[in-house]
């Protein structure tokens, strides 16, 4: 079989999967190039051979993809509970980007003024949360001064364990981190006075802050 057979058997092989998307031959270019970086290059070679568009655009949008991929660490896996807002997986601490949840060790007050211990509470919501629906999948941003992975995390059925917190009660928003992201999730909790919202309790931050004896971060 020559060249030119078996790239046209693997255009038309490729062309009958995708027969739905026929009529909309643009949308499935970019839906493709979006898949996978590999799927990406296969295209793209089928594509230019063929001459039905320019081979720039879609290895272009290749290269941006493939920037993308290598930028953005991700970890999957069945995660352990450290405290309120960081998991463990396969060995690495995942610090939940954009919210803040009570110290391990940190005392809040219900309603009828008694002190209870919210942290510990937070750190056992979130256990039962993520073992609802497992592996988590974490997308890093970067690392913090401890050399935790900073991350967004999302359960198995695609559920963010950071908003879950915030809304839950658990957790606060943290703009300074976070531009605001969760401030919804915030108001809802506030709203049914959820988890710490139900009494008192000290920001987080400015707990951490007064054990360590520095400045506080808020």
């Amino acid at each position: 079989m020559d060249g030119e057979n078996l790239e046209d058997d693997g255009y038309l092989m490729v062309e009958t999967i995708f027969s739905k998307h026929a009529e909309a031959p643009h949308v499935l270019d970019f839906a493709v190039v979006f898949l996978s970086p590999t799927c990406c290059f296969v295209w793209i070679f089928i594509k230019s051979m063929r001459k039905r568009i320019p081979l720039f655009p879609l290895l272009l949008a290749w290269l941006v993809l493939s920037s993308v991929s290598v930028g953005a660490e991700q970890f999957v896996g069945r995660a352990s509970v450290i405290d309120g807002d960081t998991i463990e997986i396969a060995g690495q601490r995942i610090r939940l980007n954009g919210i803040d949840a009570p110290e391990s060790g940190q005392a809040c007050h219900d309603a009828a003024g008694r002190s209870y211990h919210c942290g510990k509470e937070a750190a056992v919501a979130l256990d039962e949360f993520l073992s609802k629906s497992r592996p988590i999948r974490c997308v890093g941003h970067g690392k913090d001064r401890y050399g935790r992975v900073v991350a967004g995390c999302f359960r198995a059925d695609g559920e963010s364990v950071n908003s879950w917190l915030v809304r839950q009660g658990w957790a606060i928003d943290w703009p300074r981190y976070s531009n605001g992201a969760f401030q919804n999730d915030e108001a809802v909790a506030r709203t049914a006075r959820a988890g710490v919202w139900r009494g008192a309790f000290e920001v987080p931050c400015e707990a951490r802050a007064a054990r360590l004896k520095r400045r506080a971060a808020c």
